[in-house]
């Protein structure tokens, strides 16, 4: 095939070319492989010869159509976040390759860890000369999963030039020339003199089958290696591998329930809003903070401990120095992803296979929760506390002995904190009608947000809070406005009423209490 490159810093290489270098990166790299048949260790290679790095948690692409990329400069990569349905920016280094995690077949993922050394081999001249000469330079290939037909040359650029290379050169560096033929000859002489009757169809499928498991590639690129190599017979094979593995990969990423890893920087630091949006979606965040054990000051979600939470004059809480101190003992750990403002369906797949920062210039810090060894930790520190305290959940345990109305229950706490109407105002920003209806225990159904209002000015948990609801006939749903009712019930116990309203109306819900309190 005549070529013709757009640029002199694509290498040229021939598809007659492509053994030669194949044999090449094995004569630096593997020289034994050149010697007998066996599977390339291209994993050992990619990983200690070569010292690149190799990640295959991460999803590539939200359709499955970027099978893999290796990145050429230190930067930031855009990765799919199944998860959150959106593209995320991952800070990496010059000589990171990416296989995507869905890739659940070994030969296709030692195509791909060959076909990105390919690019490292022979293509970052032509990236250097292109890091210098442009502002918004090329930092990764993404590589798509459908080869780039010969057919298509005239109109290529230098990326689809160089993606074509690799995409050829890959399977014969997995697949030495001389190797393959020693190979197929001793499977022809023992299918030969197999006593099996077995016909020639079977016998070429065997030999395929047998060549792709030994090399450790997919069938399909054994397949197309024996035709390279003159054994045209094999063409008679109908192997629909390709196709087939590619609609298999669309389907699990169409019943994709989450990501796998999405590596990010970490933080134990938190926005109030940041803090909101995780807990509206992460469950496993929201079910560590309606626990009540951990409440959010400073920025932080600490331990709900006296050793970790004082009152400052102005009745505020804030960190205690000790746990200012011994950070990691007490408070818990959040990543950071960077969303992207990515969009592949508004870039051209020419240019996507060359990754340019330009397509990807705006990120925003998203921080998430997620177990690892330091928030286990705090958890079950948490815990311990927890199972010490002698009077936990012994706070109101009279008030659970027996059957009584909304207001019944309401006045029996009251009078345990020994409080009067004022206090009860001050504390609930409602009116002496409101006090006055349920110390006479006429208040037996009142609405959902009156409940609230008194829940948090008595400072109850979400437990109480749940059963006060529940004797008003009411309960607490997943919509935002009472997921941020159970958030500031149980991630700021201990606040008062105004410091609470303050974050409802800092995350666009409505403040509690019929009255504003005095300047």
């Amino acid at each position: 095939m005549k070529q013709k490159y757009t640029s002199s810093f694509v290498p040229i290489i021939y598809k007659n070319d492509f053994d030669i270098v194949a044999s090449e990166f094995l004569k630096k790299y593997c020289p034994e492989a050149l010697e007998k048949p066996m599977p390339v260790p291209i994993l050992e290679i990619a990983e200690k010869k070569i010292q690149l790095k190799v990640i295959r948690t991460e999803r590539l692409s939200k359709s499955l159509d970027i099978i893999g990329a290796i990145t050429l400069c230190d930067g930031i990569i855009d990765i799919y976040d199944s998860t959150t349905k959106e593209y995320m920016g991952l800070k990496v280094q010059k000589g990171t390759v990416f296989v995507d995690s869905y890739i659940n077949h070994s030969g296709r993922e030692n195509n791909t860890l060959a076909h990105e050394c390919v690019h490292w081999y022979k293509h970052r001249p032509y990236f250097i000369h292109q890091s210098k000469k442009e502002d918004t330079f090329a930092i990764a290939f993404r590589c798509p999963v459908r080869r780039i037909q010969d057919n298509e040359y005239n109109s290529w650029s230098d990326a689809e030039w160089m993606e074509w290379q690799a995409s050829g050169i890959a399977p014969r560096i997995l697949m030495p020339k001389e190797m393959v033929k020693i190979k197929i000859r001793e499977l022809v002489t023992f299918y030969g003199s197999s006593e099996i009757g077995i016909n020639r169809i079977t016998v070429l499928q065997n030999i395929i089958d047998d060549l792709a498991e030994f090399f450790c590639v997919s069938k399909q690129s054994a397949k197309i290696r024996m035709i390279e190599l003159g054994y045209e017979e094999a063409k008679e094979i109908d192997s629909e591998e390709n196709d087939d593995y590619i609609q298999s990969l669309n389907n699990r990423s169409n019943q994709d329930t989450g990501n796998i890893s999405l590596m990010g920087n970490h933080t134990q630091k938190i926005g109030l809003n940041d803090a909101f949006e995780e807990y509206l979606k992460n469950v496993r965040f929201q079910e560590i903070i309606k626990s009540g054990q951990f409440s959010y000051v400073d920025g932080y979600f600490v331990i709900n401990e006296d050793k970790y939470i004082k009152l400052r004059n102005n009745g505020k809480r804030e960190l205690t120095q000790y746990a200012k101190d011994n950070l990691i003992e007490c408070v818990l750990n959040f990543s950071y992803k960077l969303k992207s403002s990515y969009d592949p369906q508004g870039v051209q797949h020419k240019i996507d296979l060359m990754y340019r920062l330009q397509y990807s210039t705006d990120y925003k810090r998203l921080p998430f929760y997620a177990s690892n060894p330091q928030n286990d930790a705090v958890f079950d520190k948490a815990e311990a506390l927890r199972n010490l305290r002698e009077e936990f959940d012994a706070k109101y345990e009279e008030t659970k002995k027996y059957t009584k109305t909304f207001s019944e229950k309401v006045y029996e706490i009251i009078e345990m904190k020994k409080w009067n109407s004022a206090i009860f105002k001050d504390k609930t920003l409602l009116d002496d009608m409101a006090f006055s209806r349920i110390k006479n225990k006429k208040d037996k159904a009142p609405n959902l947000k009156t409940v609230i209002t008194i829940c948090v000015g008595l400072d109850l948990d979400l437990s109480m809070t749940n059963e006060l609801l529940k004797l008003a006939g009411h309960s607490l749903t997943s919509s935002r406005e009472h997921s941020a009712y159970s958030y500031i019930i149980t991630a700021f116990s201990g606040c008062s009423i105004d410091e609470r309203n303050e974050v409802l109306e800092s995350l666009g819900v409505t403040p509690l209490g019929t009255r504003s309190r005095e300047k």
